[in-house]
């Protein structure tokens, strides 16, 4: 994760982690010792600034080695200060004039060529459509439609979604590629899935397949995207491709002390002080809204006269989850004894506190919602506008032996929320035929006139809501096989499944099959059992869906790609 930025903010945060240290060492030693005052304030920062590149060695070496190292070379820094003071004191000089004019240099040239670039990128725009409508992609990321009100959940988590869903079309069975960010967008954005891409743990989305937003930007639209996930849809991965203006790394204070090892330690320790979870610059919603509608309001960044395509990725439901209050505490009504669903074993009462926390986080998020449609009306930007709501992947708490995501191919892990609502979609729809977010791109292109030419793969999911009566009757399977893939992680516990191999599923005839990469083989009537309680492979009369099933998982691994093996990230 590295912020393009971080060439004059983390200047800026070490000079405020070191300068006040430094000076405290100077004035008390000045006091007792004048003699040794310089050479133990330059000792002081000395140490500081070795740590900082070494802090990024912390989990292969051990933090008491680390600051052994440090503070022998700010041993010897000290000693050549003492005994020559006035060489050091220009040496010092010259080096933080340096130090500060490449910050300065950095910041001016990074920002100016992004400006420059994503001007000329508008102003070669070819004509557009007058009639085409705006598209706005919202991927709530970690959000699952098993803990949703607006998909029958018993708690009143999105009460905004079942109004979208309301004046739209809401999917029932929509299925996550993967049970992980990257893959999921990568689909999203090319209409391929995960066995066709390049993307993996470490590797991010090639330039092999043209993307959506591309596509539209072919047709005249200008385009956006903001991201609140450092960690997969920052441009390092990838997803930023064909976006004339894309958003991840924020420019704030509290990014300012995310952006340099020493500033972030200091700001988790005072973190973990206060009881809290939040990293230093995490993304919430309503600063994922601001920066959205302030593009939108911005002339020179998103002309007026022609659609926009944009796309933000909301984190707030991902672990940790700690929305601010009254959200935090909103259903369990006090602090849970953890937010953090990080891989370990969990009591019953951490899960069911994890649970209220995760729900709270989703009702805060879908409090932003409304804000943010609430904003686009007052525009008049609402009724012009295609809006999509998914998510990237679902969540799990222990309803398979696993927390978290990116480990399983369970329901809760792959059922997304999937709703269109605005221009030219019907209203009060549901479609309970098993759909796969593989489609959304080349519904987006059928949905804005797009000629055949720019045609992404897939087929468009306006087929289902035309067709209802396929879709309330004997679950026949869509265009696009319905898969689920996650690939082997390397150095995970053995008893998270994706430790043992590559998984990969598929959810044919209302039925959802899964195969381990040991072979074995699991199937779940995902109609009439979402939590997928009961495996009912062995089952005489489901045989002949079994071995469809089996085809369909065995044809896409004829095809996978990739065929390696990723090593794992340490967060998904």
């Amino acid at each position: 994760m590295l912020n393009p930025q971080g060439i004059w903010l983390a200047p800026l945060a070490n000079f405020a982690v070191i300068a006040p240290p430094t000076l405290l060492a100077f004035f008390i030693a000045r006091r007792w010792r004048p003699e040794v005052a310089l050479s133990t304030a330059v000792g002081v920062a000395a140490f500081l600034a070795f740590l900082e590149p070494l802090l990024v060695l912390q989990g292969r070496l051990h933090i008491a080695a680390i600051n052994l190292v440090a503070a022998g070379a700010a041993v010897q820094v000290a000693l050549l200060t003492k005994s020559r003071p006035w060489q050091m004191r220009r040496w010092i000089g010259w080096g933080a004039m340096a130090l500060s004019a490449i910050a300065a240099i950095g910041g001016l040239g990074f920002n100016g060529m992004r400006a420059w670039r994503e001007r000329g990128t508008i102003a070669r725009l070819p004509a557009a459509s007058p009639e085409a409508p705006n598209v706005l992609l919202l991927v709530l990321d970690t959000v699952r439609a098993l803990s949703l009100s607006a998909y029958g959940y018993n708690r009143s988590t999105s009460p905004v979604l079942a109004r979208l869903a309301a004046r739209g079309v809401r999917f029932d069975r929509a299925v996550a590629t993967a049970p992980w960010t990257l893959p999921t967008h990568a689909t999203l954005f090319t209409g391929r899935y995960p066995h066709e891409l390049s993307t993996g743990w470490s590797v991010p989305l090639d330039a092999t397949f043209p993307t959506l937003a591309e596509r539209l930007t072919t047709l005249g639209y200008v385009t956006a995207g903001f991201a609140a996930n450092l960690r997969y849809c920052s441009y390092e991965f990838g997803v930023d491709r064909g976006f004339a203006y894309y958003r991840d790394y924020d420019v704030s204070v509290t990014e300012m002390w995310r952006s340099s090892a020493l500033s972030r330690a200091v700001a988790m320790w005072f973190t973990r002080r206060r009881n809290g979870y939040n990293a230093p610059g995490r993304l919430f919603a309503d600063r994922m809204n601001a920066r959205l509608l302030d593009w939108i309001d911005d002339d020179a960044v998103r002309p007026k006269n022609r659609p926009f395509f944009a796309f933000v990725n909301y984190y707030d439901a991902h672990g940790p989850y700690a929305p601010p209050a009254p959200y935090d505490t909103a259903f369990g009504g006090k602090e849970p004894p953890t937010r953090d669903p990080g891989s370990r074993d969990f009591t019953n009462a951490e899960v069911s506190g994890l649970i209220d926390a995760y729900d709270g986080s989703i009702a805060y998020l879908d409090w932003q919602l409304g804000e943010l449609f609430a904003a686009l009306e007052r525009r008049g930007l609402l009724e012009n506008t295609i809006v999509i709501v998914t998510s990237d992947h679902g969540e799990e708490f222990n309803e398979h032996g696993q927390m978290n995501h990116g480990n399983t191919l369970y329901f809760p892990s792959l059922h997304v929320p999937l709703i269109f609502a605005g221009r030219g979609i019907p209203r009060g729809v549901g479609v309970m035929q098993p759909v796969t977010l593989r489609d959304v791109p080349a519904t987006v292109l059928d949905l804005v006139g797009a000629p055949a030419e720019a045609a992404l793969p897939g087929a468009s999911l306006a087929e289902q809501w035309a067709n209802l009566a396929d879709s309330l009757g004997a679950y026949r399977d869509t265009p696009s096989p319905v898969f689920g893939e996650v690939d082997f992680a390397r150095n995970l516990p053995a008893s998270i499944p994706v430790s043992q191999g590559s998984l990969k599923s598929v959810v044919t005839t209302g039925h959802h099959y899964i195969l381990s990469a040991d072979g074995a083989e699991e199937l779940y009537d995902v109609v009439r059992d979402p939590w997928e309680r009961r495996n009912v492979l062995a089952k005489d009369s489901l045989q002949l869906i079994v071995e469809k099933a089996r085809t369909l998982v065995r044809q896409a691994q004829q095809r996978d790609t990739r065929r390696r093996q990723d090593l794992p990230a340490s967060s998904r």
